[in-house]
């Protein structure tokens, strides 16, 4: 019985894992899940934007804001978008926790651009309201990281190389909410070793169940 009961977890942790963790392209690795990319990420920083006690724009200017700065470009500016939405928030449409947040709004003319200070090895946002219906991709340096639709409450990324730029690509209209962006400058392993883990767990829960059997 307690043998059953190990093969039973095994399975649903490496069920759990599969979920969480997407190979999006070579040295790409996507999670749908703060914990399980602040595991794989180990060293990490997080901007929660809770300094900001007032609206503060981010377009057409940028905001520096120590490792990296934020910008959306175009010239097309529209009110009460594209800002750090201090409390009292602006709207619940893009309310990521009731705190202060990114209220962005993207399109095909409109693009978020993440700049780094340091070469970085992950990134991680929790999100509200992104994606709705394919409406944005995330670029990691220009490489496509492969966004869900519909992606859920945190997008995050490791990649094997570094790199010093996210963009949230317009295609069409999109607004959404972003916190507590998480980076590291520390490299980890590669995304495949994570991969490998994955298949040697699913390995390990079937030669069990042979055995048994």
């Amino acid at each position: 019985m307690k043998n059953k009961f190990l093969n039973i977890s095994l399975v649903a942790m490496t069920l759990s894992l599969s979920s969480l963790i997407n190979i999006a392209n070579a040295g790409l690795i996507t999670f749908s899940d703060r914990t399980a990319f602040e595991l794989a990420l180990g060293t990490s920083q997080t901007e929660d934007f809770d300094s900001f006690v007032a609206d503060t724009s981010f377009h057409p200017s940028s905001i520096d804001l120590d490792d990296f700065s934020i910008v959306v470009t175009g010239n097309d500016v529209r009110a009460n978008y594209n800002i750090i939405d201090a409390p009292a928030l602006v709207s619940s449409e893009s309310d990521v926790n009731g705190s202060a947040h990114m209220r962005v709004f993207t399109n095909i003319n409109k693009d978020l651009l993440f700049t780094f200070d340091y070469p970085t090895f992950g990134f991680g946002v929790d999100i509200a309201s992104l994606n709705d219906g394919n409406r944005t991709r995330i670029l990691i340096d220009g490489v496509d990281a492969i966004l869900a639709i519909n992606p859920g409450d945190f997008f995050g990324v490791i990649s094997t190389e570094a790199f010093t730029s996210v963009t949230f690509q317009g295609i069409i209209n999109d607004v959404y909410g972003i916190d507590n962006v998480t980076y590291s400058g520390v490299q980890v392993p590669e995304p495949s070793t994570l991969a490998i883990f994955a298949l040697g767990m699913i390995g390990l829960v079937s030669r069990r169940f042979k055995k048994q059997s």
